[in-house]
Order: C-alpha cells, then sequence, then structure tokens
C-alpha cells in the first residue's frame, strides 16, 4: 500500500532526475503547495577525507494542500517510489537541509543556490528562531510558578507553537496558581492615593510612575467589572475611582498592604497580584469617603491608613504626603514639579508636522481618484436605475404607512412632512 502525506523528499542522481523535469512538475501539479530544491554537488573538507562524497544529485522538498500517495508524486518524476520519502517531523526542520544548515559537517551551501515559492532564507532564520525559542512544558510551568511567566506576558515568553500545543496545561496552571493566591494570606503592596483637579494629568503620571518602576500597567475600568482583563500585572490604576464601583467591604479588601485576597470578576474571581495599586480622583481622601459611605468612624481611619502615600496634583505641582501610624494622619513631605507639564513641554505641537500628518490622511490625491474612477467605470451596475418612473406622491404615501406600522400611531399624520426639512 503506497503512503499517502501532505509532505514529502526526492532524492535522486541527475541521470534520473533533471532541473528541467522538476520544473515541469512543479508548474503543472497545481496541490503542490511550496516546494523547494536544490543541486547537491560539492562536499567538504571532512567529507572528502571520510571519503563521503556522492554523484550530484538533487534534494525535492514538497508540500501539498491536501495528502498525496508516494507512487503519484514517483510518476510525475517518472521515478519509483523508492526515490520518494516521507518527511518526519515539520516542513521547516526539514528544508534546512537543503542548504545543510542544520548538518554543520557538509559542505555550507548559500542561500541564493536553493529554489523555492517562497522566501528561504527568512523561512530558515524563522526557524531556527523558534527552534531555539521552544520550551518544554515543565520549563514553562516552572515559569509560570515562579512568576516569570504571567497572563499578561506570556505571548513575550513563549513560541505560539508552544502555546497552541500546551493550552490546555498552561490554563490549568494559572488556575492553580489562583487557587494558591486564594490560600494566601500576606502580601506587600503599596497603595498611593493621587488626587487633584481635571486636567493635571493624574492619570498620565500615575502611568509614569509605573514605568518607572518597571511595572506593567493594567488600568481599571469604571464599568460592572473593574477587573475584567487583569492579567497578573504588577501594577493596578484604578482610574477616576468612584464609590458605586465597590462595596465599602471589597474596596477596603482590595487596598489591603498586607492580607491576600481575590477579587469578584464577573467571570472568575481574580488573583490581585500588584506590587503598587495607584488611585486617580478629583476628590480628597475625605471628599471622596463622604459622598460614597454613610460610616465616617474606624472604617474611614481603615481606608486612610492603607493609603500609605498621597500626592496632590496641581498644573505645576505635586505636593507629597505619606501615612504617619503614630498620629493617623498624612503628613507633608515635600514639592515637586508636575512631571507630566515638562513632559507636555517636549511633546509641543508642531504645527508644521501636524498639518502634514493631516494632510496625508484627508486629501484625496489624483491617483486615489484616478482608482475610484475606474472602480465605478468597472461597476456600471452601481448606477443602474429603473426605468419606470414612480410618482413621488406614491414614494411618501408608502414611507408613512410604514412609519405608522411601525410606531401605531395615527397621529403621525400630523407632524410627518416629507415637504419640510424640520421632521
Amino acid at each position: 500500500m503506497s503512503i499517502n502525506a501532505r509532505m514529502c523528499e526526492i532524492v535522486s542522481d541527475t541521470q534520473h532526475l533533471t532541473e528541467e523535469i522538476i520544473k515541469s512538475v512543479i508548474g503543472s501539479q497545481t496541490c503542490i503547495d511550496k516546494y523547494v530544491y536544490i543541486l547537491h554537488d560539492k562536499f567538504s573538507e571532512k567529507e572528502k577525507e571520510n571519503g563521503n562524497t556522492k554523484n550530484p544529485h538533487y534534494h525535492v522538498y514538497l508540500h501539498f494542500t491536501g495528502g498525496r500517495t508516494f507512487d503519484n508524486v514517483a510518476k510525475w518524476f517518472g521515478l519509483s517510489p523508492a526515490f520518494v520519502s516521507k518527511i518526519h517531523g515539520t516542513f521547516g526542520d526539514a528544508v534546512e537541509y537543503a542548504t545543510h544548515h542544520n548538518a554543520p559537517e557538509k559542505y555550507q551551501y548559500d542561500y541564493s543556490e536553493v529554489k523555492a515559492n517562497f522566501d528561504y532564507e527568512k523561512a530558515v532564520k524563522q526557524n531556527t528562531e523558534r527552534k531555539e525559542k521552544k520550551c518544554s512544558i515543565n520549563q514553562i510551568l516552572s515559569d509560570i510558578d515562579s512568576g516569570t511567566i504571567k497572563e499578561y506576558n506570556i505571548i513575550d515568553r513563549i513560541t505560539i507553537n508552544d502555546y497552541v500545543t500546551y493550552e490546555r496545561q498552561i490554563k490549568r496552571a494559572f488556575d492553580f496558581k489562583l487557587k494558591q493566591a486564594e490560600r494566601a494570606v500576606n502580601r506587600n503592596m503599596r497603595v498611593c492615593y493621587i488626587y487633584g483637579g481635571s486636567g493635571t494629568g493624574k492619570t498620565t503620571y500615575a502611568k509614569m510612575i509605573a514605568k518607572q518602576q518597571n511595572y506593567e500597567v493594567f488600568i481599571s475600568s469604571g464599568s460592572n467589572d473593574p477587573f475584567d482583563g487583569y492579567k497578573g500585572q504588577e501594577c493596578v490604576i484604578l482610574d477616576d475611582l468612584r464609590g458605586s464601583v465597590f462595596p465599602l467591604s471589597d474596596l477596603l479588601k482590595i487596598l489591603d498592604n498586607n492580607t491576600s485576597s481575590t477579587v469578584k470578576s464577573r467571570y472568575k474571581n481574580v488573583s490581585l497580584q500588584c506590587e503598587l495599586l495607584i488611585i486617580t480622583t478629583t476628590k480628597t481622601p475625605a471628599e471622596f469617603y463622604k459622598t460614597v459611605f454613610e460610616s465616617n468612624g474606624e472604617e474611614y481611619k481603615q481606608f486612610l491608613r492603607r493609603c500609605t502615600e498621597m500626592a496632590r496634583v496641581t498644573e505645576d505641582k505635586v505636593y507629597l504626603y505619606a501615612y504617619n501610624y503614630k498620629t493617623c494622619k498624612h503628613e507633608y513631605m515635600a514639592t515637586i514639579n508636575n512631571p507630566v507639564k515638562d513632559l507636555q513641554a517636549l511633546i509641543a505641537f508642531d504645527k508644521e508636522k501636524t498639518t502634514k500628518n493631516l494632510l496625508a490622511l484627508f486629501e484625496i490625491g489624483k491617483q486615489g481618484l484616478d482608482s475610484m474612477a475606474e472602480a465605478f467605470t468597472n461597476r456600471p451596475d452601481l448606477f443602474k436605475f429603473d426605468d419606470k418612473k414612480t410618482d413621488t406622491k406614491e414614494i411618501q404615501d408608502k414611507e408613512l404607512k410604514e412609519l405608522i406600522e411601525l410606531f401605531g400611531d395615527e397621529n403621525l399624520t400630523e407632524i410627518y412632512n416629507p415637504d419640510t426639512d424640520e421632521n
């Protein structure tokens, strides 16, 4: 029984296989998706010393759109099926042998000597990079366990092939990490409360702080599911925090600097793994608390105690405060320039550059007009009208009838007048 596969390799000497035959086959067989071929007629000094020289011969690698029997493939080339062999592994690994890229003891052919219907050199380099990055599942699980791989950075740590291959194990590993977090007791998290007027750059300032600490940032939305999309980023910004987002008990758990907890989310609980949590708001802590919660006793002290660092942002300055556990108050520490204002100065408005970008976006050149004219010219059906004349009054009556059926209100006849622009 003949082998049926989607990839194969043909090796034959030049007496039985010529380049003309190869070109004829790849030109006539539409089922060939990818092809690579090369003539091997050179040898390294080591091969010559060991007597590993052969007659000049072709290597042909074929990738099909579907399965093909090797008997038929052999007939295409006028060869015996013995010259056709199955490719084990990936097509990328197999075609590396065309230049002996993966056989350093053999003569190293130049990429230009390879004939292929794709960028062979680029494909070989990408395949080499893929193999260098390829991780074992044990290494991936170990990195997830240690925190080196988190949900937000996994695409930077492993290849797409590894993810697809080990997707189930990876998801189970993250589920296990969540269970660990649910049982954990301690955590070390800083909470920073940033407040100030609108337009002072509070959110931008918060992101600059996170970047300076080399933290990845998750910005919580004000939706019903504020932690939807959190993937273990080291910095969480509760941007423009409003009291309606969290009940007081949940907010105090989220802000707890020392005690670990999971956060409720719509689809599953979220393990809050951040090292820095930043609140941005237009309200002072007292204003925020009073407009949100009725109690102003011990729970307010808990809220203040959790916000260990505080910054009041104005257009020009930032005033810094730290919580004093002895006095139970935030005490003034220092004043600095508002870095967002300095940033805005660095990215000052460039009218000439902006105008150029606007024109490039909105101005339609002659080439664009010509291409649109050609498209319309080639689509006369777009401009085909019914020769049968329809009375305007008939159209208006039909529109009115449809509106009445839709809204069920006969009074529409009093307000609907197709002849005016006021409706």
